[in-house]
């Protein structure tokens, strides 16, 4: 590894924890919401609800400007506090582009090809230019016969790893609070719970982004409070969020100066990788295209369970803390990494099965009602 990695990885000294960039990004995101609202519907981001039964539940038009709004905020953050410098400012650009391709797709629905060519050249961009380490080559020990290396196929490994990490968000983002939630988690978990401090770099970025994650969330946690000013983060917003934390997370996970095994930053991340993984094999299975949407997300299957929509939030940001604690709670033992790999696959599963059979028992608790409905008839 070279030396300039190196230092990025530095123990990071305490103004670098001054939370200046959160503040700062958090003011400059609730005001960029404010001012973008009343813009949306001028500028194609309403969001209406249409398609595919009950994949939107919300019902008038929300304007979908969160992501345009956490990127304000992030460059404001980012630009006007020290921090990281040159890699905070590398990772700006892809996310800009990023935000800005997930906006048009929002307004125009890009096609698949065009978002995936966005995503992955954003992934190359950091691969090629930051000095941090963005670039994955190995996925651990899993199997306890040894680390993988994909040294030799690292361009496209860490190409897989971000655009798995944008769509899994970009899934996740069904409900309102939800991908917000999850990702503020797994951001505050990254800050503050790894065994040694972030980069310097990333340490300004998560924080940018705890602050304006935490603002946008005013308007679109499941409150009730803020029915009036409601809105969405959209693609842009899902975009930027899965883009970030997979970023953050290859860089704190790879090469010598890593600070926690790659199958923990899973576990932080335990909820959308579980949805995404099952996602993809659901549609396959039914010879379905991996990305073409449907209701059957875990969020959709609990609400099918009888779980109102602020639970299934809830239930599902709790699950992703409980998953992320999970994880560090095993590196910080030193436990196996394929143990670990066992649990989390098990944990997943454990998901999956527990939201279908919560959705089953409410079914046959309706088909007895219905029974007995009719023997009283």
């Amino acid at each position: 590894m070279n030396r300039r990695v190196s230092q990025e990885h530095a123990p990071v000294s305490m103004s670098h924890w001054i939370p200046a960039p959160a503040l700062l990004s958090a003011v400059a995101t609730a005001v960029a919401m404010l001012l973008l609202r009343p813009a949306a519907g001028h500028i194609g981001l309403l969001d209406r609800p249409s398609g595919l039964e009950g994949h939107k539940r919300h019902s008038g038009a929300i304007p979908v400007v969160g992501g345009l709004a956490m990127l304000c905020g992030l460059l404001a953050a980012v630009i006007a506090t020290p921090g990281g410098a040159f890699d905070a400012r590398v990772f700006l650009v892809a996310a800009a582009i990023l935000v800005v391709v997930g906006a048009l797709d929002d307004a125009f629905t890009l096609s698949l090809r065009l978002r995936l060519l966005a995503q992955s050249s954003a992934a190359l961009w950091m691969y090629s230019v930051a000095t941090a380490g963005v670039r994955v080559t190995t996925l651990g020990d899993l199997f306890g016969t040894g680390a993988s290396d994909f040294s030799a196929v690292a361009p496209a490994a860490t190409v897989v790893v971000v655009v798995a990490g944008v769509n899994a968000f970009n899934m996740l983002d069904g409900l309102d609070g939800l991908a917000g939630g999850v990702a503020l988690v797994a951001l505050m978990l990254l800050l503050g719970a790894l065994p040694a401090p972030l980069c310097p770099a990333f340490t300004q970025v998560v924080l940018a982004l705890i602050g304006g994650l935490s603002a946008f969330l005013l308007f679109n946690a499941p409150f009730g409070l803020n029915r009036r000013f409601r809105s969405f983060m959209g693609d842009a917003g899902s975009t930027l969020l899965g883009f970030s934390l997979a970023t953050v997370m290859i860089s704190a996970s790879q090469g010598k100066a890593a600070l926690a095994t790659p199958i923990t930053m899973a576990w932080l991340v335990l909820v959308p990788s579980t949805d995404l993984v099952w996602s993809v094999l659901r549609r396959l299975a039914r010879g379905r295209s991996p990305m073409q949407p449907d209701n059957q997300h875990l969020h959709h299957t609990l609400m099918a369970a009888g779980l109102s929509a602020r639970a299934t939030c809830v239930a599902l940001v709790l699950t992703a803390l409980v998953g992320g604690l999970a994880g560090l709670a095993l590196e910080h033992h030193h436990a196996p990494e394929w143990l670990s790999f066992v649990l989390f696959v098990l944990a997943g599963g454990g998901i999956v099965l527990g939201s279908h059979a919560l959705r089953a028992a409410r079914a046959r608790a309706r088909g007895g009602l219905a029974t007995d409905s009719a023997r009283a008839d």
